[in-house]
């Protein structure tokens, strides 16, 4: 029986099929990036808009078919015939959305997938309804499904070439699609060759023909529809993760910055006060190594003044009136006073010093294992002057509650910029509410406690009974750059660096609680023993 073709829907359907393969090179990309439940929405969603092109593809093919007998179509078969389809599809964009893509694997699916489409190509010729007889080739049936598995090679294994490269070029997805979009109507067309129709003489019935320009013309349409659908949701969900990623780069980009900027402040402070605690070291250190001898010489001049005084009580004139104008009984007294006074002072200043060193160790690139306490202490010096009270405030207090703590692994530069930050800030709310007559009737205090919990990790507590924290700017506390005090008065850096000293450098957590008119209290919880610490006990 002799066949001809509508050159124009033969054409129709290779534009579908290349529409379908740029949809599944597209959506590839989608289910490769996703994960949990979205995976397995873009796997459905690909899977069926893939599918659904491939078979409209096949179909529109069959209604380009002509013969010079009416056809119709079950179309209980016609829709049947979908599912293949969309089966193989959905196999096909999973194993190329992996990572890795193993030879064996490539060729099970490219099988699976050109079976599936083979099934697909004679289920829907079994829908066929016409009087005749159809008679295969079966060389040209065993070349089709040759081609079926060969394009369903070429076209996973051009698939997973594209979605792992770092940048896919326009034109190289519109090719990629263009070869898998011609290759796959080779393999139909090869099919509908295969077939061989002899018509029946004696059949009587009737067969209502479909108008093939409409029913093509509608199956076209709905198939644009969905794989334009699939294309607009595949890029608007591109847009929306390229934003979030450059937002998120953004913000780890400020971050970066805004910590590059706090620790290279920080770091100058440190090299200031470590240069001033050398510079007065030594001469503390010679004051304290010479008072002792002062002191054992004083003694022993005094000493001798009192023998002196015993053995000759009878002195001179001249002697008497210098004894009487230096007041000799007096300075007898007061002189060991003095030494010892100045010893206790010149140990203070050693004390000063060395806490200024522990302060000032900012540029260790390594975490030690450090008593928590002197880093607490050495911040507290520092704001000693804060502390003090002066006409407009009264002094804070300053109430410490150490626990038994070992040697904790940290950054105790950094974790000195944690608490340099956290009592600044207890600091200014303090003197905020005594100024303002917000805290009336009330000691300022700022109390320090440290305890080991239950998860064996460090915590610190520092708490004010100033102001308090109202609920909408908690909230915002550690963003950078938010600040609520005036222009010039804070930069909104600290409780920022401080939440990424403890939080990202040292595996912690930084929390605040507060109440308005009570007060607020933030918690600072770190692991004993660091990662890095734990890598060197495992190994």
């Amino acid at each position: 029986m002799p066949v001809s073709y509508d050159l124009n829907l033969v054409a129709l359907s290779v534009i579908i099929a290349v529409l379908s393969a740029y949809t599944s090179v597209d959506l590839t990309e989608r289910i490769a990036a996703a994960k949990g439940w979205a995976w397995i929405g873009w796997l459905i969603g690909g899977a069926t808009s893939f599918g659904i092109g491939i078979w409209s593809m096949h179909f529109v093919g069959m209604l380009a078919f002509h013969l010079t007998v009416p056809v119709s179509y079950n179309f209980l078969i016609v829709l049947i015939s979908v599912l293949p389809a969309i089966l193989s599809s959905g196999f096909a964009l999973w194993i190329t959305s992996r990572k890795i893509l193993q030879i064996p694997s490539l060729l099970g699916a490219s099988l699976l997938m050109g079976m599936g489409i083979t099934t697909m190509h004679y289920t829907g010729i079994a829908a066929m309804q016409l009087p005749a007889i159809a008679h295969y080739d079966l060389k040209l049936v065993t070349l089709s499904v040759g081609i079926a598995v060969m394009v369903s090679l070429v076209a996973l294994w051009l698939t997973h070439y594209l979605h792992n490269q770092i940048a896919v070029i326009w034109w190289q997805k519109i090719g990629a699609a263009a070869l898998m979009g011609m290759a796959v109507p080779m393999m139909h067309y090869t099919g509908m060759a295969a077939v061989c129709f002899s018509p029946i003489e004696s059949f009587s019935g009737e067969f209502p023909a479909p108008n093939t320009t409409w029913l093509s013309s509608l199956i076209s349409a709905i198939t644009f529809f969905i794989l334009g659908l699939a294309l607009v949701t595949s890029s608007e969900t591109k847009v929306i993760d390229r934003t979030k990623e450059l937002s998120l780069a953004l913000k780890e980009l400020q971050q970066s910055q805004l910590q590059l900027i706090q620790t290279e402040k920080m770091s100058s402070l440190g090299e200031l006060v470590a240069g001033i605690a050398h510079e007065i070291n030594n001469p503390v250190n010679f004051i304290c190594a010479n008072l002792h001898y002062m002191q054992e010489n004083s003694q022993h001049l005094l000493e001798l003044v009192q023998l002196y005084q015993n053995y000759h009580p009878d002195s001179g004139s001249q002697i008497q009136a210098k004894i009487n104008e230096i007041d000799l009984v007096f300075v007898q007294e007061d002189l060991p006073k003095v030494l010892d006074s100045m010893k206790i002072g010149s140990n203070r200043i050693i004390q000063i010093v060395r806490s200024l060193r522990n302060f000032s160790r900012f540029d260790e690139v390594e975490d030690k294992a450090v008593d928590i306490h002197d880093g607490i202490d050495s911040t507290l010096l520092i704001l000693q002057h804060r502390l003090k009270g002066n006409g407009d405030r009264p002094r804070i207090e300053v109430i410490k509650n150490y626990g038994v703590l070992p040697e904790v692994n940290c950054y105790l530069g950094q974790m000195n910029q944690v608490f340099m930050n956290l009592l600044a800030n207890a600091i200014d709310a303090l003197n905020e509410g005594t100024t303002q007559g917000k805290i009336p009737n009330r000691i300022p205090q700022i109390q320090i406690a440290t305890e080991i919990n239950s998860k064996h990790w460090l915590v610190i507590r520092i708490a004010d009974n100033g102001i308090g924290i109202p609920e909408r700017i908690k909230q915002r506390l550690f963003e950078p750059l938010f600040t609520t005090k005036p222009v010039g008065k804070g930069t909104g850096l600290g409780l920022s660096i401080a939440h990424q000293i403890v939080v990202q450098k040292h595996n912690g957590t930084l929390e605040v609680n507060s109440q308005p008119g009570i007060g607020t209290e933030f918690t600072i919880a770190i692991p004993i023993i660091s990662k890095s610490a734990e890598k060197l006990i495992s190994v």
